[in-house]
């Protein structure tokens, strides 16, 4: 079964801390990888009106090495990235990256809705709430797609 991984807002905007992007670029350089990352353009999406909170105004370059970077202006995946999915034949993707409970958690819906089988780490991703992360995470095995405890338990 093909294994891509898509990770989400590892950008310098964010201050991602270093152990976790060293941890996903591991995995990184073992299976095609792609960036999603985001952009805050207020006439696509107006973020700042409707989350009082602002992001990155500037396309950011990733912090993980990957083989494509596509940009986002909200939390789902774009088009650009599920066709690039399609393209490489991937069955499974890993998702990896910052904000669990937003970001990581639509990402995992675009890909089941997409057709694909997501796969989440938990110590891969990152949350602002411990709480948060971990009711994301017991959504995500009761009806997304598979948990698992380390990158060990997957056959890279």
């Amino acid at each position: 079964m093909k294994r891509c991984m898509i990770v989400i807002d590892i950008q310098p905007f964010f201050n991602v801390p270093e152990t976790l992007v060293k941890s996903i670029s591991q995995v990184a350089e073992k299976i095609p990888t792609a960036a999603a990352l985001f952009i805050q353009d207020e006439h696509h999406l107006p973020y700042e009106k409707l989350n009082n909170a602002n992001g990155p105004k500037d396309k950011e370059k990733s912090l993980i090495k990957t083989k494509n970077t596509f940009y986002k202006n909200g939390y789902n995946l774009p088009k650009s990235v599920i066709d690039w999915l399609k393209k490489e034949k991937a069955e499974e993707v890993i998702i990896a990256g910052g904000q669990t409970d937003f970001p990581i958690l639509a990402a995992g819906i675009s890909l089941f809705e997409a057709g694909f089988k997501p796969i989440i780490i938990p110590s891969l991703c990152y949350g602002n709430e411990w709480y948060q992360h971990t009711v994301t995470i017991n959504i995500w095995e009761g009806s997304l797609g598979n948990v698992y405890e380390s990158i060990l338990d997957i056959d890279l």
